[in-house]
C-alpha cells in the first residue's frame, strides 16, 4: 500500500525486483487476501469489503458498511467461500461467518455462522479447505485454534480445538497478528517484550 495524498493505492512487487512495483488500483483499502488462482484480491476500506478483479481492474463491493462492519476476509482454497469476521451494530460485536461466493457474495440468509464470540481474529483456511485457523481469547490468552468444517457444506463440525497455546508475555500474538498456511506448517507473527533496568551514580550528590 502507498499513501497517494487523499487515498491509498495498492501495488504488486516481485521479491526479485521490488523497485519495479506494478500499480493495481487507486483509492483502495487494506488488502486482506489473494485468491489461490491469483485473479482476485479482497480488501477493506471504511468497514466495507471489496473484491478487486486483477484481470479487468474492476472493483466490486461485496459487503457495504451498514448493518455489518468488515474486519477480516479470506478466500477458501477453491474460491467458492469467503471466511468473514464482521461487526454488528457499528462494530460493537464481531462474529465469524462463511459466505458462499461466485463473483459476488451470497445474501446474509445464506451465511453460515462459525463463531458468535467477539474475540475471534485472523481467520485463515487450511490448504484442503476443511479447517479454519484463528486466534481467540477463549482460554483467557490469545492462542491459535482451529475449527473443523464439513467437506461439502462447510458447516462447523464439533468444537474448536487448540493448535498452539501462547500463555506467556514473551512471543505473544498481539491483536492483528496474521496467520499464513503452507502445506505442512503454519507461520504466525509474534511480539516480544523486553525490559532493561539501569543504575548509575550521580556525581557530587550525597
Amino acid at each position: 500500500m502507498r499513501d497517494e495524498g487523499h487515498s491509498l493505492a495498492m501495488y504488486l512487487a516481485s521479491t526479485a525486483a521490488p523497485q519495479q512495483a506494478q500499480r493495481l488500483c487507486g483509492e483502495c483499502g487494506e488488502p486482506k487476501d489473494w485468491s489461490a488462482d491469483e485473479e482476485r484480491i479482497l480488501y477493506i476500506t471504511s468497514g466495507s469489503l471489496f473484491c478487486l478483479d486483477l484481470r479487468t481492474g474492476r472493483k466490486t463491493e461485496l459487503l457495504k458498511n451498514g448493518k455489518y462492519t468488515a474486519r477480516e476476509a479470506t478466500f477458501s482454497p477453491d474460491g467458492r467461500w469467503i471466511a468473514l469476521v464482521a461487526g454488528m451494530d457499528r462494530g460493537a460485536r464481531f462474529k465469524a461467518f462463511l459466505a458462499p461466493f461466485n463473483g459476488v457474495m451470497a445474501a446474509e440468509t445464506n451465511w453460515i455462522p462459525v463463531m458468535d464470540e467477539s474475540s475471534v481474529s485472523s481467520l485463515h483456511w487450511s490448504r484442503d479447505g476443511n479447517l479454519l485457523y484463528f486466534f481467540h481469547l477463549r482460554d483467557g490468552f490469545r492462542c491459535l485454534w482451529a475449527q473443523r468444517l464439513h467437506g461439502v457444506s462447510k458447516r462447523p463440525v464439533e468444537t474448536p480445538f487448540p493448535v498452539q497455546h501462547f500463555h506467556k508475555s514473551q512471543r505473544y500474538p498481539v491483536f492483528g497478528s496474521w496467520i499464513s498456511v503452507a502445506r505442512d506448517k503454519l507461520a504466525v507473527n509474534l511480539s516480544e517484550h523486553f525490559t532493561n533496568v539501569w543504575m548509575t551514580e550521580l556525581q557530587g550528590e550525597r
